[in-house]
């Protein structure tokens, strides 16, 4: 294979990890959760955690998370190539 044609392939793998892990993120991140909905972080723990990072994750189902953090284990192996 030529060096330019790996080149071109490092390029593509690299391009199409970075948007399945955009994806991911997106399912895993990608709420806006209200803190008021969460006594627990917003009240009790108020003082010790960061309410908005704490609650980030708790409206989402559990499909939806592992599909999230799914697509990016399952195309972690293509940064190889993309390095």
């Amino acid at each position: 294979m030529k060096y330019s044609n790996k080149i071109s392939w490092s390029f593509a793998a690299a391009i199409m990890v970075s948007i399945c892990w955009i994806i991911g993120d997106i399912y895993v991140a990608g709420f806006n959760p209200d803190p008021v909905d969460y006594p627990l972080f917003s009240k009790t723990y108020a003082d010790q955690v960061d309410v908005e990072f704490a609650t980030l994750m708790l409206e989402g189902s559990t499909s939806r998370l592992m599909f999230g953090a799914l697509i990016g284990a399952l195309t972690g192996p293509l940064l190889l190539p993309a390095t």
